[in-house]
């Protein structure tokens, strides 16, 4: 047909997992065995929220808050998407907005952003997951303010956020 490239796994969406898990050893050495390569590492990250708090490393660091978008934050989140995550700014418009969690410095910049998914509603994921599924994918910091714990900040709030919600099995994607 033309093809000279396949990629198994990732996007564009929809996708299930961005490759291939970890645990499916055999269907590794099949793809290896039919001269499928392997690519970047990914890791999607599955976890009960029932018991979810903080690990004692993971500090709100001082100068950034992190909080639920509003729709007062709605062209300032595209425009941070699009400046650093084209590829995901998509996820932020329309409805993307009611599930998106942001860092903002102390001049109410973004600086970060995520999506915060219940997805008890999507039957791919209850199955999966469970009926009380949630997912955080699209997670972005902002050059500038990378190594601050800024990230990993924004996951832990992101986390308490769901469990609060009711979401008890969350999946981390890309």
């Amino acid at each position: 047909q033309g093809a000279t490239r396949v990629q198994l796994g990732g996007t564009p969406d929809p996708y299930l997992w961005p490759g291939l898990p970890a645990e499916r050893d055999e269907a590794r050495r099949v793809l290896e065995h039919w001269a499928w390569q392997f690519g970047h590492p990914c890791w999607d990250l599955l976890r009960t929220l029932n018991d979810f708090e903080a690990p004692p490393g993971v500090t709100r660091t001082t100068g950034f808050t992190y909080r639920s978008a509003t729709e007062a934050d709605r062209a300032n989140l595209i425009a941070f998407e699009e400046a650093h995550f084209p590829e995901w700014a998509h996820y932020f418009s329309d409805d993307g907005l009611q599930s998106a969690i942001i860092a903002v410095d102390d001049r109410d910049a973004i600086v970060g952003s995520l999506q915060a998914t219940d997805q008890r509603r999507p039957q791919l994921w209850r199955r999966l997951l469970g009926e009380d599924s949630g997912s955080i994918g699209a997670v972005g910091v902002a050059e500038s303010v990378r190594r601050h714990g800024v990230g990993t900040a924004m996951l832990a709030y992101a986390s308490e956020w769901l469990r609060d919600c009711g979401v008890g099995n969350c999946h981390i994607s890309w």
